[in-house]
Formats: C-alpha cells, sequence, structure tokens
C-alpha cells in the first residue's frame, strides 16, 4: 500500500530543473538536424523554429544556469543523447498526425499536455489550428507555465514575418486570469498534477475557462511525467482524467488517446546505474520502481476501466513498448520512423556507441491507450470503422 507523496518545494525546483535540462537537449539535437516540426495537414517536415525561440527567451530571462548555456554553446551533447531527444519527438508528433487523422471527420479536437514544459508542439500547430479546429491545454507548475507564456507573449521573429504574424494574431487575444491564460487556440493551466485537490480544479476549470468539450476526441501526452508521481497519485489522476472524458452526456466522447513517455526496467545493472544517478540529483522518481515492466506500464491504464463507474460502452486498447523497439521497427512501411528518414538521421552523426545506446533506449517506453466508443447497436458499422482505424493506429506506432 502506497501513501500520497506531495512535492515539496525543493522536489517541485529539481523538477522543474529537469524541464530546462529538456529544453536543453531538445534545441542542441535541433542544432544538429534531428528534430523537425511535422506539419499535421501532411507529412512536410520543417525547422521547429519555435525550440529556438522558447531557448533563447530562457537565456534572456536567466532561467538556465551557466552549465546548461554552455553545454549548448559547445554543442557538447552525445549523439546518443541526440538521438534519444530525436526519438520521442518523433513519436509525439508522429502521433499528433495519425490522431488528426483519424478524427478528421469530427468537428473538434483537443490536445492536452500534462507537464508541458517548454514543449513546442502547440506553438507548431500554430497557423493550422483553424482550419484544423484544434485546441490545445498545457498544465505545468505555476512558476513553468508563467515563464512560458511570458516567453511567448514576447517572441520576435524579425527574419520571418508569417512566424512573428501568427503569434501576434495569438497575443492579441490573449486572457490572463490566475491560474489561467489563453492565446488564440492555447490555454495553459497552472497546476500540480500529484495534488488531488489541483486535480479536481483542473478539470472544473478545464470546462469553465478552457471551453474544453468533453465530447471532442482528446489527444493526452505525458513526457516523463508520471514517472515523478507515485501510484497513488497517478491512478487518481489517470482515473479522474479518463472518467472525465467518458462523457456522462448522451453524447459520448468518441475517441481518448493517451501516450505517456517512462523509464522501466530498473532492477537490471544498467537501470539500478540510472535509478542511482537520478536520485543522487534530488529527482523523486517513484513510477520507475512501482510501474518497472511494459506490462505493468499498461496494467497503469487498464486496471481503470473496471473502477470507472459505467456510463456508455467504451473499448479499451492499451500497448507499451520500449523505445528501442519502436526505434528500429520498419517493416513494409509500418512504424514510426520510415527507411528514408533512418537514414537521414544516421548521417547526421557517427554512433559508435551501439551498445550503450541499446541499453538506454531498451530502459525507456512508450505506452500509448486508446478509448474509443462503442455503440451497442453497430448497424451503420461505425464501430467496425472506428476500431479498424485504431488497430491500424497501434500497429503503425508500437510493433
Amino acid at each position: 500500500m502506497h501513501c500520497w507523496v506531495h512535492y515539496t518545494e525543493r522536489m517541485q525546483q529539481h523538477i522543474q530543473k529537469s524541464a530546462y535540462d529538456s529544453l536543453c537537449g531538445k534545441f542542441l539535437a535541433h542544432q544538429h538536424g534531428y528534430l523537425k516540426s511535422i506539419d499535421p495537414t501532411s507529412n512536410i517536415e520543417n525547422d521547429d523554429n519555435y525550440l529556438s525561440l522558447l531557448f533563447q527567451s530562457q537565456i534572456e530571462s536567466r532561467h538556465l544556469s551557466t552549465h546548461q548555456i554552455s553545454s549548448v554553446s559547445s554543442k557538447s551533447s552525445s549523439p546518443i543523447m541526440n538521438k534519444g531527444y530525436y526519438a520521442r519527438h518523433r513519436c509525439y508528433r508522429e502521433l499528433l498526425r495519425k490522431f488528426l487523422d483519424l478524427t478528421i471527420d469530427n468537428k473538434d479536437r483537443q490536445v492536452v499536455i500534462l507537464g508541458s514544459g517548454f514543449d513546442s508542439l502547440a506553438l507548431n500547430l500554430v497557423g493550422v489550428s483553424t482550419s484544423q479546429n484544434i485546441r490545445t491545454y498545457e498544465i505545468d507548475f505555476p512558476e513553468m507555465i508563467k515563464r512560458k507564456v511570458d516567453a511567448i507573449s514576447n517572441f520576435i521573429v524579425p527574419s520571418c514575418h508569417e512566424l512573428q504574424n501568427a503569434i501576434k494574431s495569438a497575443v492579441q487575444v490573449a486572457d490572463k486570469m490566475e491560474n489561467f491564460y489563453r492565446f488564440s487556440f492555447m490555454n495553459f493551466f497552472c497546476a500540480d498534477i500529484s495534488v488531488r485537490n489541483d486535480v479536481d480544479r483542473l478539470l472544473s476549470d478545464l470546462v469553465r475557462l478552457g471551453g474544453f468539450d468533453r465530447s471532442a476526441p482528446t489527444l493526452i501526452l505525458s513526457e516523463c511525467v508520471l514517472v515523478y508521481m507515485d501510484s497513488v497519485a497517478s491512478s487518481y489522476l489517470s482515473q479522474s482524467l479518463l472518467s472525465f472524458l467518458q462523457n456522462r452526456d448522451e453524447k459520448a466522447n468518441p475517441v481518448c488517446i493517451w501516450a505517456s513517455y517512462d523509464m522501466v526496467n530498473p532492477y537490471d545493472r544498467f537501470g539500478e546505474t540510472m535509478l542511482m544517478n537520478i536520485r543522487r540529483r534530488g529527482l523523486p522518481i517513484p513510477g520507475f520502481t512501482q510501474y518497472p515492466t511494459l506490462s505493468s506500464q499498461e496494467n497503469r491504464f487498464l486496471s481503470i476501466k473496471d473502477i470507472i463507474p459505467p456510463t456508455n460502452r467504451y473499448r479499451w486498447v492499451c500497448k507499451s513498448r520500449t523505445m528501442l523497439d519502436i526505434y528500429n521497427r520498419n517493416l513494409e512501411g509500418v512504424g514510426v520512423i520510415s527507411a528514408q528518414e533512418r537514414l537521414r538521421v544516421e548521417k547526421l552523426e557517427m554512433l559508435d556507441e551501439v551498445e550503450e545506446w541499446n541499453l538506454l533506449m531498451s530502459h525507456y517506453s512508450m505506452t500509448v491507450l486508446v478509448v474509443s466508443h462503442d455503440e451497442e447497436d453497430d448497424n451503420d458499422g461505425a464501430n467496425t470503422a472506428m476500431h479498424s482505424q485504431v488497430d491500424m493506429l497501434m500497429h503503425h506506432m508500437l510493433p
């Protein structure tokens, strides 16, 4: 039986520092040519300009440490780290594209990013959000949200008029309230999702302030977030959010997808070293040991199915795979990384530490849960079509 563990102020500071480490790591990978932004309406890939803007904003606001700045200035990142950031970045962008394909006939679509930090995914939807009916909801600690909102408000892109105009049009309709900010289709909520009261308030505010539609298809992304939460807190968050999305009104949510990137396999020699090094940095990672295997990652979500009071009928499908399996997966055009794209990435830098790469990638996982509405009466074949598309998505994303 695990007790509920709240983040102390010091623990929050360590977690927030990891968000800056992630920003620096992704920016370095971007500098080396790894990270591209996938246009969700096509397969066209462009440079992720917003990542550079977010990084520069944190230098100017002096939120990055001297060590973080010097590591970026010297481009002192290993090919292993660059490829690792690339793999998870690619997974989330590809899943977004698949989600939008799956829900193309729906009036509205929503993307929820838990522990969003300085992720640039929502910003990369500027310009297509209106035509695609997409709204985004970013959730993080108050300090992190405020810093990101300040950064976006002050973006200056003299070399790209289209980008600058898109940002201006979003900021012009900015709406700021306590614990909530809105830029056009982007919504930002301040909350500590490890705290029960914050979760309850968040679900209420999503609808009251953010215009969240519980009956609209929703994609939830959590990147190295649940690992910082103990089983009691993560279970409450998962159960509350998924129950919230299984709309109790007559109109059911057609599909909800939750993708979570986490650490796994803490009990072999490599995993024990990872655990020790992370704990030395002061980071709480109870999820690493409480959900140590791929099957436990799947059960984290599937166990909720029988707890949530039945409302409408839903079909639950969940798979968890290591990032090594996902990276290596490309069979007859199926997989997150195409043969052509993999060839591009392999040419960027020479990777000598192949064994270390395999070990590292086998200790991170991507878990994808799909909850789709399951009508009892399927006369028009809608269920069959949706289930078939969901199965194809899972087959494409996870081996």
